[in-house]
């Protein structure tokens, strides 16, 4: 019996494989080609090593008997990738979003988007495109500058790089959304920022980071400690 047919009934390494894969797949389109994470490459490794104890013993093995359609798409319905899950607004129809953005989405990581003269990070929260003009929008959470809040409120000293969360929802066009950034507790910052000083970043791409200590309620125009900044 093949390997194909004994991982269809047996799952275990070879599921884990194909999930890897495609996350890995499409991350590199999400990242919008900047380096890959720590993490990618972990994943890199793992998937190696899964995949060199399946097929041991295993003599011209192809692909498909590895992955087969009926695997591949019990997958895609487990990682939930079937359909948009981009609610529908009255005169917008849903975005037919590829892997990436949906990954993107769930996901609900920082990315960097231009407003203006300036970039800072936001939010995704969801995808649509508009039926009469075509428009493809989103609807973002988006950080705050120190030069956003206004001079009368009380805050600390704003440090380069000090952004500040927001519950706020805006409207933004997709083409204004540049690429990933990380959001980051200061101590984490810190070794992030240390980090990079350390690595031969030429010809590499390292995507934006900012650190986050507290969130900005634009509607009582106070600031509040914040206790949910990613990583």
């Amino acid at each position: 019996m093949g390997i194909g047919r004994k991982r269809r009934r047996g799952g275990g390494e070879l599921g884990r494989v194909a999930e890897i894969v495609m996350v890995l797949a499409t991350a590199g389109k999400a990242r919008g080609g900047w380096a890959p994470t720590a993490a990618e490459s972990a994943l890199v490794a793992e998937a190696r090593g899964l995949l060199a104890a399946a097929v041991m013993g295993e003599v011209e093995l192809r692909p498909r008997e590895l992955f087969p359609r009926e695997a591949v798409r019990a997958l895609v319905e487990d990682l939930g990738l079937t359909r948009a899950r981009d609610p529908a607004v009255f005169g917008c129809r849903p975005l037919k979003a590829s892997i990436a953005d949906r990954i993107r989405l769930t996901k609900h990581k920082p990315h960097l988007a231009t407003e203006g003269n300036k970039s800072g990070p936001c939010k995704l929260q969801s995808l649509w495109e508009e039926h009469d003009s075509g428009s493809r929008l989103a609807m973002v959470n988006p950080y705050f500058l120190g030069s956003d809040i206004p001079q009368s409120i009380s805050k600390p000293c704003v440090e380069e790089d000090e952004v500040y969360g927001s519950n706020d929802e805006r409207t933004v066009l997709v083409s204004t959304i540049c690429g990933p950034c990380e959001v980051l507790h200061a101590d984490k910052f810190r070794e992030e920022t240390k980090r990079r000083r350390q690595l031969d970043s030429s010809g590499r791409r390292l995507h934006p980071i900012f650190f986050c200590r507290w969130n900005y309620d634009e509607s009582t125009s106070s600031l509040y400690k914040d206790y949910n900044v990613d990583n």
